[in-house]
């Protein structure tokens, strides 16, 4: 088989480059839309930390919200997430894991990153959003996803969720104590009110007619 090298690794460059700037310029498109569900004044709700969320603080303090902050667990994510909206300007509230659903009384609306988006509408994000979506569903409080195409999952199968060292959470645990550190868990479609991506916001059922209409990177 003749294969010709440097078109080839022009091709592989090309390909590197537009995905790179469809990277950057993903969440800024994706925020935008928070306009449509962000009012004046909101106490927003966000958990760990999101790279997508981060990109939403200037729009977040355009609009004077508050947010409450969850610390993530065992790492600690939340901290940077609030440092850097304090940064923003915007009026940071740090709280536990464990106090949000209760902090759920106080607010008008949840925004969580998204790792990964099943083709189902189930989305996979730092452990704890689930239970903060359980929990926002029963209070009547809405539950957006901050994501971008390129999340969504081309394969039906479900998301392996990693597991990480259970040192992260107790590196001295005694004999007899088995402990789990699994980084991330799955939100489902039924406490989910849109997941937000560059064209619009979507409703979880829509996923999977998009995700049949994407294409593996590159191929043309």
């Amino acid at each position: 088989i003749n294969v010709d090298v440097n078109a080839t690794a022009d091709t592989i460059c090309r390909i590197i480059a537009r995905h790179k700037q469809e990277m950057e310029h993903s969440p800024a498109l994706a925020v935008r839309h928070l306009d449509d569900i962000i009012e004046q004044d909101f106490t927003v709700l966000v958990h760990s930390y999101s790279s997508s969320v981060v990109a939403a603080f200037e729009a977040l303090k355009e609009k004077c919200c508050h947010l409450i902050v969850s610390e993530a667990r065992p790492s600690f994510e939340g901290r940077i997430t609030a440092k850097i909206a304090a940064e923003h300007g915007l009026a940071v509230t740090l709280i536990t894991d464990a106090l949000a659903a209760h902090a759920l009384k106080g607010v008008d609306v949840v925004v969580l990153g998204a790792d990964s988006i099943e083709q189902d509408g189930s989305v996979i994000n730092k452990a704890g959003s689930q239970a903060i979506a359980i929990a926002a569903h029963a209070a009547g409080v809405k539950v957006y996803f901050l994501g971008e195409m390129r999340k969504i999952s081309l394969h039906p199968e479900p998301v392996e969720l990693e597991e990480g060292s259970p040192d992260e959470v107790w590196n001295d645990a005694p004999d007899g104590i088995a402990v789990r550190n699994i980084y991330f868990d799955r939100t489902l479609p039924r406490y989910i009110s849109g997941i937000i991506l560059e064209q619009d916001i979507v409703e979880p059922y829509q996923i999977k007619k998009i995700a049949h209409s994407m294409r593996p990177y590159g191929s043309d």
